[in-house]
Parts: C-alpha cells; sequence; structure tokens
C-alpha cells in the first residue's frame, strides 16, 4: 500500500489524481469531458491556493482533520439541541403566565363592563 492514488474531482468538472506523497512537480490531470479548453487545477496550484487545508503532504491526513471538525459540529449540534429544549421550556412557563394573566384580564373586563351597566342604570333611575 505504499503507492496509492486518489482521484478528486475538481470544481471544474475535471478529475485530479493525488499521489500518496505530493511532491514538487506539478501534476496534471485529464478533463473529465477531455475538453482542453477548461483549466483543471494542478495539485501544486491546488496547494499554494489553499495552504492552510493542505499543510500536511498525505491526503490521508487531512482525513483525519475533518473527522475532527465533523466530531465539533456533532458536539455543536448536541449543545444547540440542549439550548433549543431550554427555549421550548421558557416558551411553555410563558404561554402559562400568559393564559394565567388573559384569564384574570377576561375577568377583570366582565368585571368592568358590570360596572359600566351598574353606572347607566342609577343614572337611567336618577332622570326618572
Amino acid at each position: 500500500m505504499d503507492n496509492y492514488e486518489v482521484n478528486v474531482l475538481t470544481r471544474k468538472g475535471g478529475w485530479k489524481k493525488l499521489q500518496q506523497e505530493m511532491g514538487s512537480d506539478t501534476q496534471t490531470s485529464t478533463n473529465i469531458n477531455n475538453n482542453p479548453s477548461k483549466e483543471i487545477e494542478t495539485t501544486n496550484e491546488l496547494i499554494q491556493n489553499n495552504k492552510d487545508e493542505f499543510l500536511d503532504n498525505n491526503v490521508f491526513q487531512n482525513f483525519d482533520v475533518i473527522n475532527n471538525i465533523i466530531v465539533d459540529l456533532q458536539n455543536l449540534e448536541g449543545e444547540k439541541t440542549k439550548l433549543i429544549e431550554k427555549l421550548n421550556s421558557i416558551e411553555a412557563n410563558f404561554n402559562t403566565k400568559k393564559e394565567h394573566v388573559s384569564f384574570k384580564l377576561d375577568k377583570v373586563t366582565k368585571e368592568f363592563e358590570l360596572y359600566e351597566k351598574a353606572i347607566k342604570l342609577i343614572k337611567s333611575l336618577k332622570n326618572i
């Protein structure tokens, strides 16, 4: 397993062969459509454009970095879920309080209407 190749699909639609050890010489690939008018990034150009992503010369070491990022994203998703559960609990508490206040408001509104009717009745009795 010392000599292996990995074929990578480029953004421009071409295929690029990555060797186990990426050397300093330029490695080229062929386009999937064999269209010579499309530019195909070579391995060295990719390294120069993405120095932070390809610090290691071994491609499979980059998979470990990707795996660590995936684990971090899963942890963040778990934290997000816990925070959403807390928000749901707070929302349920507010809904309970809102219903309680709404019940009180209805009761006070009915009482207010009764006082208005009583005042109108007293005024009408005074005019008789």
